[in-house]
């Protein structure tokens, strides 16, 4: 049965234009260009980092010749952060497919203190595909509890020492 073609746009940065990826047929490609085939693809890893709300993701495609990375560093619960989920999601599904025994890493940010007891991990191309759809269902940062990120019960002392 033939795989869906299935697109994903997504501006990778604040200052980059948008990308349009297509996963088709075992076919990678971004704008209209082969970026891989995934049949030559021998292992991936998935990463996040986060520092000042800053947050960035990104997914290596590793090859007998090196590497590609595809990444974003757009906010949590912005469009664009959730399409890069998505397509990290579907390149993992379609590895998985391919080679349910490929190893893929697992760290850095949120993901590594999942972790922290054992370090990065290296997962199957179905467990990391797993993993990554889970954050994509929490993409955003913690609710604060005042508007403007403000919490005044931290401002309020005990009162006068006596």
């Amino acid at each position: 049965m033939a795989e869906p073609v299935q697109s994903f746009q997504f501006q990778p940065g604040p200052a980059w234009g948008r990308n349009n990826w297509t996963l088709d047929g075992g076919f990678l490609t971004r704008n209209g260009e082969l970026f891989s085939n995934l049949d030559t693809i021998e292992g991936a890893g998935f990463s996040e980092a986060a520092g000042r709300q800053k947050p960035s993701a990104w997914l290596e495609l590793k090859f007998a010749s090196g590497c590609h990375r595809i990444a974003c560093n757009m906010p949590y619960g912005d469009e664009n952060h959730a399409a890069f989920m998505q397509l990290a999601t579907a390149i993992l599904d379609a590895l998985a497919e391919r080679d349910p025994d490929m190893r893929v890493s697992i760290g850095g940010g949120v993901l590594r203190w999942l972790f922290f007891w054992r370090g990065p991990k290296r997962l199957s191309a179905s467990a990391a595909r797993d993993l990554v759809a889970r954050r994509l269902a929490v993409d955003h940062e913690p609710a604060s509890a005042e508007p403007g990120n403000q919490h005044p019960e931290q401002d309020e002392g005990q009162g006068t020492a006596r």
